[in-house]
C-alpha cells in the first residue's frame, strides 16, 4: 500500500527532468479535416461555377445569330448570374468558415468584391484569409469586367432603340448607313 505512494514520490525526487514533463498530449485533427473539407467544397463551388458559366456561355453563342438587343440580354444575364455566384460563394465560405450571419456574408461578399472593404468585418481565421487573397484576386476582376458588361449591354440597347426612332421617323437605314 504504501509503496504505491512512496515509488512515484521517489522517481520524481530522483530524476526531476522526467517527472517535469507534462504527459503527451493528442494532436488535434480537426484543422486538417476542416481545410480538406474547404479544399472540397471550393472545388465543389468551382466545377459548380464551370458549368454554369460553360451552359450560360453556349446558349450565348447559340444566340449570335439572332437580334443585337436578344444577344446582349443573354450577355448581361450571364455577367449577372456569374457575379451573384461569386457574392454567394464568398458569402457561404464566409458563413462556414467565420461563422457570421448569413446577411452579413452577403454584405461582406458585396463590399469585398466591390474593392471598398470597410472592416467592420475582417476574417480570423487562417483558412479564410488564405481564401481572401483568391477571391479578391479573382472576383474584383471579374466584378469590374462583368459590370462593364453590362453597361455596355444596357448603351447598345438605348443606342439600338434611338436609332429604330429615328428610323420610325421618315429616315431610311442606307441614308444612315
Amino acid at each position: 500500500e504504501g509503496c504505491g505512494q512512496v515509488l512515484p514520490y521517489a522517481v520524481r525526487r530522483a530524476y526531476p527532468a522526467v517527472a517535469s514533463r507534462a504527459p503527451p498530449r493528442k494532436r488535434f485533427r480537426a484543422a486538417p479535416r476542416r481545410a480538406r473539407d474547404l479544399a472540397l467544397a471550393l472545388s465543389l463551388f468551382a466545377a459548380a461555377l464551370g458549368s454554369l458559366v460553360s451552359r450560360i456561355s453556349a446558349s450565348t453563342e447559340r444566340l449570335a445569330g439572332r437580334s443585337t438587343a436578344q444577344y446582349l440580354r443573354r450577355v448581361a444575364l450571364h455577367n449577372g448570374a456569374v457575379l451573384l455566384l461569386f457574392i454567394a460563394g464568398g458569402a457561404c465560405a464566409a458563413h462556414w468558415l467565420e461563422g457570421w450571419r448569413p446577411l452579413d456574408c452577403a454584405y461582406w461578399a458585396v463590399v469585398t468584391l466591390s474593392s471598398v472593404g470597410y472592416g467592420d468585418f475582417v476574417p480570423t481565421h487562417p483558412y479564410m484569409r488564405a481564401f481572401c487573397a483568391v477571391y479578391v484576386l479573382a472576383g474584383v476582376g471579374y466584378m469590374g469586367a462583368a459590370l462593364g458588361a453590362i453597361a455596355r449591354v444596357v448603351a447598345n440597347i438605348e443606342t439600338e432603340r434611338g436609332v429604330r426612332r429615328f428610323v420610325a421617323g421618315g429616315v431610311s437605314e442606307e441614308l444612315i448607313a
